[in-house]
């Protein structure tokens, strides 16, 4: 947790992500991992009390916009038994790619989805569903087709969109819609949306770190000894 509360420190007083980053997974000796996920998961606090802010139930969307690869690698990850973080921000994130793992191939992609449409089912969320995904990752076009297959087959209204950019795709469009929210862990979009969904209950077996919460009482241990 040192590492966390040393970034968090320059975050919240202005000093650039990426180089801060970088000097404390050299001071703290961090290796790719978990480099990966500080840097995933570390937020300055405007930023993080901003995004709270924005943090919906399905309750009055009519249109849940996915983040799609966001999405598979949430998922797949969860469900092959590797932990999800609750980050500074309260959003859920994993740290496949810091540690080698990718998700990207159709298989992959429609049983997440699937599954996708089960929590939302179980949520109680009865709107459409927009997939958002980068055109440039390969095969998209055939992981895209079969996963709105999947959600046409738990009875969801779904669209796709392949788009070059899914950052400013998915901010363009839930911008356009006021009943719309936005199923995200990429900060470009989250600091332009106005309101970013959440799955509500997961499922027993997924592994939840509360990183954000371990790092709030580990700051009150450094700053507030007994």
């Amino acid at each position: 947790m040192e590492a966390a509360i040393d970034l968090q420190y320059l975050l919240n007083r202005g000093y650039p992500r990426d180089a801060s980053t970088q000097l404390v997974a050299t001071r703290h000796r961090l290796d790719r991992a978990e480099t990966s996920l500080l840097k995933r998961c570390v937020h300055e606090d405007p930023y993080n009390e901003s995004v709270r802010s924005r943090l919906t139930g399905f309750g009055g969307i009519s249109l849940l916009i996915v983040d799609f690869y966001y999405t598979v690698s949430l998922v797949r990850e969860a469900s092959s038994g590797h932990p999800l973080y609750e980050c500074t921000d309260a959003v859920l994130r994993d740290n496949a790619r810091g540690e080698g793992r990718s998700w990207k191939r159709p298989e992959h992609a429609r049983m997440a989805i699937s599954l996708t449409a089960r929590l939302l089912k179980e949520g109680g969320f009865s709107g459409r569903v927009l997939l958002v995904a980068d055109a440039q990752v390969p095969h998209s076009a055939v992981a895209m087709r079969e996963s709105l297959e999947a959600l046409e087959e738990h009875g969801y209204a779904a669209e796709g969109l392949l788009a070059r950019r899914a950052d400013t795709a998915l901010v363009e469009r839930a911008s356009s819609q006021e009943d719309a929210a936005v199923l995200t862990g990429d900060r470009v979009v989250l600091e332009r949306v106005g309101r970013v969904a959440v799955l509500g209950r997961l499922p027993p077996g997924w592994k939840v770190v509360r990183l954000g919460m371990l790092i709030e009482r580990a700051k009150r241990r450094v700053w507030c000894p007994e």
